[in-house]
């Protein structure tokens, strides 16, 4: 299984576009609440599609709820198919009947022959909705109780995604061309032992944005009335939420290349790299400018054993010859003299 980067789910008062805001949109977006509408309300129409798409959801991601509003949802547009595919047609060919319309008869028969077959295909829609997403759900209190981890919001793995290895190395053929002139215009020394770049290197985030929205895009094409609409307006989600999702992934992994680049910048800083290689460079380029030590004057001192040895011979002087007062004093004035004497000699 492949690494990915865990994203938590859509919160429209998070920011989660880090790039340069020039244009204020993200903070009007933000402070929207018709856009945070919206993404409510896209945000419906992707659980159904997730359910039959998606594999190995995380438990905070395909919840109970989540499933019940999907439910929901999938059960309102069988109501619609069903009500106009099967009451309107009959009160419209009563309501011609009654007005004595001709070939109103023969219109409600080609009506009442039509509108089990258009009913039903949501209906097929409703029970495979019930079966899939109930067997996701026993999944992951499956894996829950066998201590399988997983992230709990991790929002599941594509049925799609070899069809999409398939797609994603053509066009990473188709592209060489193109990438090959680009990449001859780095500078030599910038590309030495670098990879060749590919167009496509996320094979998750390419069945997301692009495989599973087209898939979902063709089904409605070929569908008709509120069952169409319903696939149309699925495959928008899917592609608002599916670039969201990367948008957020992207930003985080930014985040830590950012952490990375800053904790370097911090380490070269903190052991005096950066300082240094600058000191030294103004230094080679103006070699004249370089601060020229200041000369000191040089202080004389006496020497610490000469100082010693005077006041011991003084002490030994005085104790000997048993001075009076008179002779404390005379005492005194030797050992100033002789230190002024030894300061002098020195």
């Amino acid at each position: 299984m492949d690494h990915k980067l865990i994203i938590k789910p859509f919160d429209n008062e998070e920011e989660i576009d880090k790039s340069r805001k020039v244009t204020g949109i993200q903070k009007w977006a933000r402070s929207s609440r018709t856009i945070g509408f919206i993404m409510l309300f896209l945000g419906w129409f992707t659980i159904p599609m997730e359910v039959f798409l998606r594999k190995d959801f995380g438990q905070r991601w395909f919840t109970a709820i989540n499933f019940y509003a999907g439910l929901f949802l999938i059960g309102v547009v069988s109501a619609l198919q069903w009500i106009i595919y099967s009451v309107w047609p009959g009160l419209e060919g009563r309501l011609f009947m009654l007005m004595n319309i001709g070939h109103a008869f023969d219109a409600y028969s080609d009506s009442e022959s039509v509108a089990g077959t258009k009913a039903g295909d949501m209906l097929l829609f409703v029970i495979a909705y019930l079966l899939i997403g109930s067997y996701h759900l026993f999944k992951i209190k499956w894996r829950n109780q066998a201590g399988i981890p997983l992230h709990s919001f991790d929002d599941g793995t594509s049925h799609l995604e070899w069809p999409a290895e398939l797609l994603a190395r053509a066009l990473n053929v188709l592209a060489l061309p193109i990438l090959s002139t680009y990449f001859a215009l780095v500078p030599k020394a910038q590309r030495k032992d670098k990879p060749f770049p590919k167009l496509i290197t996320n094979k998750a985030a390419f069945t997301s944005t692009f495989v599973e929205p087209t898939v979902v895009f063709f089904f409605a094409f070929i569908s008709t009335s509120v069952e169409s609409l319903w696939l149309f307006i699925s495959g928008f989600a899917l592609i608002i939420h599916a670039h969201w999702k990367e948008m957020a992934r992207k930003n985080k992994m930014l985040d830590f290349q950012d952490s990375r680049v800053e904790a370097e910048l911090m380490r070269e800083l903190r052991q005096g790299i950066a300082n240094k290689g600058v000191t030294d460079k103004k230094l080679t380029e103006n070699p004249q400018k370089a601060p020229q030590p200041v000369p000191q004057p040089e202080v004389k001192y006496p020497k610490l054993s000469a100082i010693i040895e005077e006041m011991n011979r003084q002490r030994e002087h005085v104790r000997n010859s048993r001075v009076t007062g008179d002779g404390k004093k005379q005492a005194i004035a030797n050992i100033l003299g002789g230190l002024a004497q030894s300061k002098s000699v020195n």
